[in-house]
């Protein structure tokens, strides 16, 4: 068997098409339904769930990511309180604030950007 001609090998690869850019108000509320968490938590990504995301199917899209990293989170920060019991929590109270913050940031400006964005080891409970 021959191998195959250089031209076979510069054939595009089929790459799924990018998301359509943000318009009108998608594009104030799909950050903000990342940014918002950062000053109130859950509450925040809820209630632009259950006003703007009737609305839209994108901001809907985005604020239930955006509660089920924040219900995630809380709920790693009640496991590491009560890891504290055995030392290895106390790591984790420092860490997961951190990390937190750097994935609500990344996403937010992601999502600022147009782009479809997903928590990393997130529980999706919210659906």
């Amino acid at each position: 068997q021959a191998w195959p001609a250089p031209a076979d090998w510069e054939r595009p690869v089929w790459v799924a098409p990018a998301d359509p850019p943000l318009t009108g108000r998608d594009r104030v509320w799909v950050p903000a339904s990342h940014w918002i968490a950062l000053l109130t938590t859950w509450l925040g990504p809820f209630i632009i769930l259950l006003t703007v995301g009737e609305a839209s199917a994108r901001v809907r899209e985005h604020a239930k990511e955006s509660l089920n990293f924040e219900i995630t989170f809380w709920f790693g920060m009640l496991l590491a309180a009560l890891g504290t019991f055995v030392l290895i929590g106390y790591v984790f109270l420092v860490l997961l604030p951190i990390l937190w913050l750097v994935l609500r940031v990344m996403a937010a400006l992601d999502a600022g950007a147009g782009k479809q964005v997903r928590y990393p080891l997130t529980m999706r409970l919210v659906r």
